[in-house]
């Protein structure tokens, strides 16, 4: 639920969450609406779907959300495709809870 009043960006990366607003906000859980994965040119968009902790159209705490961010980082880095892993949250509808997870990465060069 939220209680929303001016205008507000929130992300959430692996390690906090930044909060953005001009007024007051209280969110309890978030609805992921759409993943966005960035980077990959070679790997399939199933195999990244393959190794998330987050799926489309669930909702999360913000607590389960950073745990299922760290596990989901980690799962995409043992694959051993990539170099680099960034996942974060970017709230598009704040009135209605949802976001969208955004997975940009960096792969291997010699795949």
């Amino acid at each position: 639920m939220i209680t929303r009043v001016g205008m507000i960006l929130l992300l959430i990366s692996v390690n906090s969450i930044y909060l953005f607003a001009k007024d007051s906000l209280q969110i309890t859980k978030l609805q992921m609406i759409k993943i966005v994965i960035e980077g990959n040119t070679k790997t399939k968009n199933s195999i990244i779907l393959r190794e998330l902790e987050l799926y489309k159209d669930s909702l999360y705490s913000f607590d389960d959300l950073q745990t299922r961010i760290l596990l989901s980082q980690n799962n995409l880095l043992r694959t051993q495709r990539f170099n680099s892993v960034d996942i974060r949250f970017l709230i598009t509808q704040p009135e209605e809870s949802n976001a969208e997870l955004i997975v940009s990465l960096k792969e291997n060069w010699y795949l």
